[in-house]
């Protein structure tokens, strides 16, 4: 299924300026365009400027301060194309060490391990919207 469609099924009309952006942190970091289109939809809704509970900020819910965001700020977080490049690398790190999509999905939903064979929640959030999609 393309970008487009997914995005368009799971976060509407309205979101559709994101498929662009969406597409080249995908290609930047070789990770699925489906999975980040998956992941926004379970972060943020959609939302670009959505900041949550714990402070995570934007698209991908990328927290302040951390490794992730570099030093960026709350406000240039919640630029989607930033946004989605950081989570982007962020899962694509974790993918490469964990080895595994599902246990990179847990390590970057707050998990502290790769634990393989072991989906969270947020693991089978993710991956049920875009068996569901297809």
């Amino acid at each position: 299924m393309s970008t487009i469609l997914l995005l368009l099924q799971l976060c509407g009309s309205g979101h559709a300026s994101l498929a662009p952006h969406i597409d080249a942190a995908a290609k930047r970091w070789n990770v699925p365009s489906e999975v980040l289109v998956s992941m926004i939809f379970v972060e943020s809704t959609c939302h670009s400027d959505v900041v949550g509970l714990k402070g995570t900020v934007g698209l991908m819910q990328i927290m302040p301060g951390s490794k992730a965001a570099r030093g960026y700020s709350v406000e240039e977080l919640k630029n989607s194309r930033l946004n989605l490049l950081l989570g982007a690398r962020h899962l694509r790190y974790w993918w490469n060490r964990c080895g595994d999509l599902s246990a990179a999905l847990g390590v970057y939903n707050g998990s502290k391990t790769c634990s393989k064979g072991r989906e969270s929640d947020y693991t089978e959030r993710v991956l049920n919207n875009i068996h569901r999609a297809c």
